[in-house]
């Protein structure tokens, strides 16, 4: 919802102070998406399952990054427009997600044990798996040797620097990649008829 007001926000911005204060609320909104995304799925899913469902969710935004490149290419070629076209293109990504935001907070289920959406056997089920695959104590809590474990440990570091790699140049290809169209000289209109 973060991203999805401040998004479409930008289209009303006026001066750099709101387009700046925007980005920001943007760019919170990115960064908290994905930990909330993956810690949702975890709440469903083995471990086993939850790899897959996490790298079908990277591919999708990168997918995503694709249509968005289209839908700018459109926007570009509207003429006659009462609004700058910039501004129709924040408009464009921002309003459907508002909506879908919405849409999330009012349907999607939060856990399996709390879900109106599940019948007694298919919440039995799905808690039976989680359960079998965590052997600890669950007495609830934060476990505090865990989180110093976690922030004394090499690997932690080195999968936090490798994800922001891997983020890195998934957002460069999608925020470059115009340019390094026009910069191998074709237009944005020939490649997509490639």
């Amino acid at each position: 919802m973060i991203w999805s007001i401040a998004a479409t926000c930008q289209a009303a911005a006026q001066n750099r102070a709101g387009i700046f204060t925007c980005r920001l609320f943007v760019g919170i909104g990115e960064a908290m998406f994905g930990q909330a995304m993956a810690f949702h799925l975890s709440l469903w899913y083995t471990k086993r399952d939850l790899a897959k469902r996490v790298g079908l969710f990277i591919s999708a935004g990168a997918l995503a990054g694709a249509f968005g490149g289209l839908i700018a290419f459109g926007v570009n070629h509207m003429k006659n427009t009462r609004i700058v076209q910039w501004r129709i293109l924040f408009l464009i990504e921002g309003c459907p997600s508002v909506l879908l935001a919405i849409a999330v907070a009012l349907f999607m289920p939060s856990r399996p044990d709390k879900s109106r959406l599940l019948s007694e056997d298919e919440r039995t089920l799905c808690l039976t798996r989680l359960n079998a695959e965590n052997s600890v104590d669950n007495r609830g809590g934060i476990d505090w040797r865990g989180v110093k474990r976690t922030f004394t440990d090499w690997k932690t570091y080195v999968v936090s620097v490798s994800y922001s790699c891997m983020n890195m140049g998934l957002g460069s290809v999608g925020g470059f990649l115009p340019t390094i169209i026009k910069g191998l000289g074709y237009t944005n209109a020939q490649v997509s008829r490639m």
